[in-house]
């Protein structure tokens, strides 16, 4: 170098620096991901996690695939998940929606089950979020009116607008071409809006004017017979989490254990929720939770249907977190679901810890015959376990039936009495006769007089005369059935019908399909069902013809069918025939919503004896009882 002027080695300097400059202004940035964006700008307010503050994505590996996925340089166009709880997913949706509002805008669509359901949505996380982000609550016109911007359900921001919808909306569905789109949880979405379609069908066809749309589904399955999400993510490449084991590295799923599938899975010493740990498939190491973090961070999803249209994700609540739902926590419900006896609570566990639809069985159901052999002596009218009568009451045109049903600890239950009040219901007389049978008290083997706590009376015939009794009688109330699976047990109307009555929503569908588990329990305990033979009284049995055959081909004489509407599969209870018998069914089916009506819990009764509950004060606006009714 020592031959070059120091003018051209100046010049060459200069070069060199221009060089540099031109390449660093000139190099293409590295693509924005939700991921990213999330970790650098996104706070989580007190009102959405027990971890308020700037989110990381860190504590949540798996989500990150998913996030990208939605990114605005991603050509992915559809997300499926299938997941349990606790596991931040709806987090992702708003990390997308803040995401989009910031660095990737367009019309994008948010719609969940209810409109209470997205009211409360944007409400808690929405503007909790907003809140805390002032940078992007600032993008937002939050004037009100059309003229100003952006109203409760439709925030505009510069170069898109985000909409909130609800499932119960068809106009909702079918309106507004939009890019981006979250479905949650769809499995609770109603089947058919008023006869236009599906509305997770409505509204992904939203998205078809926009070449580069993104779609996000994701849900707690249901049914399997008749879940939209099992349905999608089938369709998918069937994703699930790989971690490795930290004492030999073997990649496997965390799964509950399942000796039919042969996974070890999470196993704890009986009776100790506290001991759970994850047993490896490879070397049979207990590995403890506290490996969890490294092993998640460490995971990978892996594809099993590579042949599937989209990527679609399988995540149970055993991969949440440290600090947000742990192994002992999973145990400690799984026991105390097995211990209630109630098939509900078992379902309700598979479906939002597994995250795994609930495989429903249409054929397997124990006999008639071996239903009435099963019946057995009664030491007194009311056994001592039972801690509390309910009844249930059908109105026929020409009778009322009702059965009387005695509940023990976990809702074991045992059939007391079954009448057949025989009249018009259009008469004052036979009303009065259900008055009498409601009023009676049975004796219980501890030696009292008990009454029955509360009725709940179909509505459904001869409305109006069984609401004009149900506002006289202060135990009896009026109740509709609601068909369907997925729904509350009871909702409860927003104002009365008449003066006094306030009619309960029955998920008659749900407490037949619960009915239906319990009758093939073999052994005595939790959700077991008793009926007598024979009562002892004066230290004789005496024979009764109460439940005899007739009464359990009632009790069985609805079975579960599939059927096909819009395309898709759902499942039904029917009766073989139209003149086939089944107030038994009907009945008891209200006299097991009767105790959600009165909020009687038998989960943790001890003892022998009736509850100290009293019977039901007159309501308001319940009218003093004359005239027979």
């Amino acid at each position: 170098m020592s031959g070059i002027s120091p003018e051209i080695l100046q010049d060459l300097g200069r070069a060199s620096d221009i060089r540099r400059r031109a390449a660093k202004y000139l190099r293409v940035p590295k693509p924005l991901t939700v991921s990213d964006w999330a970790d650098r700008f996104r706070h989580v307010p007190a009102e959405s996690t027990s971890e308020p503050g700037r989110w990381r994505t860190s504590r949540f590996p798996f989500l990150r695939e998913i996030m990208d996925f939605l990114s605005k340089d991603s050509p992915v166009h559809r997300v499926v998940v299938m997941k349990g709880t606790q596991l931040g997913f709806t987090e992702t949706g708003l990390n997308w929606i803040f995401y989009t509002i910031a660095h990737a805008p367009g019309p994008m669509l948010y719609v969940q089950k209810t409109d209470k359901d997205i009211q409360d949505f944007i409400s808690q996380r929405v503007e909790g979020s907003l809140s805390a982000m002032p940078a992007i609550s600032k993008l937002i016109r939050m004037g009100k009116g059309r003229k100003a911007g952006s109203t409760t359900k439709r925030r505009n921001f510069p170069g898109g607008i985000l909409f909130f919808g609800h499932a119960g909306s068809a106009s909702g569905m079918r309106s507004r071409p939009v890019g981006k789109l979250v479905l949650d949880e769809v499995d609770s979405y109603t089947l058919d809006l008023s006869q236009e379609g599906n509305p997770v069908d409505l509204a992904i066809k939203r998205t078809s004017n926009f070449p580069d749309h993104k779609i996000y589904e994701l849900s707690t399955p249901k049914i399997e017979e008749t879940s939209r999400i099992n349905r999608d993510f089938l369709a998918g490449d069937q994703r699930f989490y790989y971690v490795p084991c930290p004492f030999c590295d073997h990649y496997q799923v965390i799964h509950w254990q399942d000796e039919i599938s042969g996974h070890r899975g999470i196993q704890w010493e009986e009776g100790k929720p506290e001991t759970a740990v994850m047993v490896c498939e490879e070397c049979g190491a207990a590995i403890d939770e506290h490996h969890k973090t490294k092993m998640l961070a460490a995971g990978e999803w892996r594809a099993t249907n590579p042949e599937g249209r989209f990527p679609s994700y399988h995540i149970s609540a055993l991969y949440s977190p440290l600090g947000f739902y742990s192994w002992k926590q999973a145990v400690e419900e799984f026991l105390d679901a097995k211990a209630s006896g109630d098939p509900t609570a078992l379902k309700t566990w598979i479906q939002t810890t597994l995250g795994e639809p609930w495989r429903e069985s249409l054929t397997a159901m124990i006999s008639t015959d071996d239903l009435y052999r099963r019946r057995e002596v009664y030491p007194a009218p009311v056994p001592e376990m039972v801690h509390v009568l309910t009844a249930g009451v059908d109105i026929q045109e020409d009778r009322i039936e009702m059965e009387v049903v005695g509940w023990g600890k976990g809702e074991e239950s045992w059939a007391i009495d079954y009448k057949v009040l025989t009249g018009s219901t259009e008469s004052m007389e036979v009303w009065g006769l259900l008055t009498e049978a409601l009023n009676r008290t049975y004796l219980h083997e501890t030696g009292v007089e008990i009454p029955i706590m509360i009725a709940a009376v179909d509505s459904s015939f001869n409305t109006k005369r069984t609401y004009a009794f149900t506002s006289k009688h202060p135990k009896a109330y009026a109740i509709k059935g609601k068909e369907g699976f997925g729904i509350a047990p009871v909702v409860r109307g927003k104002r009365p019908v008449v003066p006094g009555v306030v009619l309960r929503i029955v998920a008659v569908d749900e407490y037949k399909l619960a009915l239906k588990h319990r009758l093939n329990f073999t052994e005595p305990g939790p959700g077991f069902c008793h009926w007598p033979r024979a009562v002892v009284v004066d230290g004789k049995p005496q024979e009764i013809q109460t439940f005899e055959q007739d009464y359990f081909n009632q009790l069985r004489a609805e079975h579960l069918e599939k059927y096909m509407t819009g395309g898709r599969e759902r499942l039904r209870f029917t009766k073989p025939s139209a003149s086939t018998r089944n107030e038994a069914l009907d009945c008891r089916v209200y006299a097991t919503a009767a105790l959600k009506i009165r909020g009687i819990d038998l989960s943790k009764v001890e003892g022998p004896g009736p509850m100290v509950l009293q019977v039901p004060k007159r309501r308001k606006g319940v009218r003093k009882l004359s005239d027979g009714v």
